[in-house]
């Protein structure tokens, strides 16, 4: 479910963990992608498990009135695919014609099957016609 922005310092604690090793290790302050989570220069997307926990987290770019751009997707695959319908979903009826997904796993392709994949370095560009 999208987090609203007023929202963000108090989801932040339950989706910090999620974020805080890969920044880390590209020597990046995860606190930058809070503060565009609060400005609303990303969106916050928010997986739960059946016990209300959060189980990956998904921040995307307001649209650029072509194209919505998914960034940020952290806490594994599975769980995101429900998301990712509802992110293609609000990027159609805001009139985008693609959705993309930055910086993502090549082993995603086997999930992504209506994305087309480029390679760029140890990650892939998916993009999606809507």
């Amino acid at each position: 479910m999208p987090i609203p922005a007023e929202n963000i310092d108090e989801i932040w604690p339950l989706v910090l963990p999620f974020y805080a090793e890969p920044y880390q290790k590209a020597g990046v302050d995860p606190e930058i992608l809070k503060s565009a989570l609060i400005d609303g220069v990303l969106q916050l997307w928010v997986g739960w498990d059946a016990d209300a926990r959060a189980i990956g987290a998904v921040a995307c770019s307001q649209s650029d009135g072509n194209t919505t751009r998914v960034h940020e997707a952290a806490g594994g695959l599975s769980w995101a695919l429900p998301i990712l319908c509802e992110i293609e979903a609000r990027a159609k009826a805001q009139g985008d014609t693609e959705v993309m997904i930055d910086g993502a796993r090549l082993g995603w392709s086997r999930h992504l099957k209506d994305y087309e994949m480029t390679r760029t370095g140890k990650t892939a560009t998916y993009r999606r016609a809507l």
